[in-house]
């Protein structure tokens, strides 16, 4: 089951570490209110000092900004007319970062929607990571109204065809696995499947996306065709039977 956040003062923290200056943010979320209603919907926050932030946030000018603000905007920003969030719907998000190669870019539903390419200066302080609102406020505008789930960071930037299998409902436990920071799955209880200590405020628990979990049987009995072989990301697609190490959720 994924958690269902009311807008206000609901949210899930995680974590005291430092996000990775390389890496990548993948999440499902369902929101309750149209793209275009003017208001600020925050995803997902981490914030060091005031003008030390990394968000995922709808803003009040139906643009999407996506990554680090650290004195000066190195975020992405992809204006309303050039991407389709459905309302009441599951949609699929992948940001990717590299303060090396200095490149941002965001993903929804397994398209490539915008990116940064200036000089990425990102924080390396300790902050907690929140999921649903503002990491400092916890209450007011930068809230979240629906559902989110299956939340994971990684320390690497995903390839374009890694990400388009997570949007296909693949677990991030299946997508590079070796470079997951964090992961909550937020299957029932708010619990980091990498051990980092999970505050939860408020948030109810709600239908959980379609998800395909590593598994040593075969796919579960309550699903139905399994998706076909060409969505499946290559080290499936090269086993003789490539369902057999996955089950699906509903």
């Amino acid at each position: 089951m994924a958690r269902l956040f009311d807008s206000t003062s609901d949210r899930i923290s995680f974590g005291t570490d430092p996000l990775p200056l390389i890496g990548s943010l993948s999440l499902w979320a369902y929101p309750n209110w149209a793209q275009a209603d003017g208001a600020v919907h925050m995803y997902f926050s981490a914030m060091a000092a005031a003008t030390q932030v990394f968000q995922l946030l709808k803003f009040s000018n139906n643009s999407l900004y996506a990554g680090w603000y650290n004195t000066s905007e190195y975020r992405v920003i992809v204006a309303s007319a050039s991407y389709t969030q459905t309302q009441s719907a599951w949609n699929h998000f992948v940001l990717t970062w590299d303060d090396t190669a200095n490149v941002s870019k965001l993903y929804l539903n397994g398209a490539q929607i915008g990116s940064s390419t200036s000089t990425l200066v990102a924080f390396t302080t300790t902050h907690s990571r929140t999921i649903g609102n503002e990491a400092s406020e916890g209450v007011g505008d930068y809230s979240f109204d629906g559902r989110i789930a299956e939340v994971a960071l990684y320390t690497a930037v995903l390839e374009a065809s890694e990400v388009a299998a997570l949007s296909k409902g693949f677990s991030p436990l299946l997508i590079r696995p070796t470079s997951l920071q964090h992961y909550l799955p937020l299957v029932r209880e708010a619990q980091d499947r990498k051990g980092a200590t999970v505050t939860e405020a408020n948030t109810v628990v709600i239908e959980h996306p379609r998800t395909f979990y590593p598994s040593s049987g075969k796919v579960s009995a309550a699903a139905a065709a399994p998706p076909p072989v060409s969505i499946y990301p290559s080290f499936l697609k090269t086993q003789q039977r490539p369902y057999r190490n996955v089950r699906r959720v509903a």
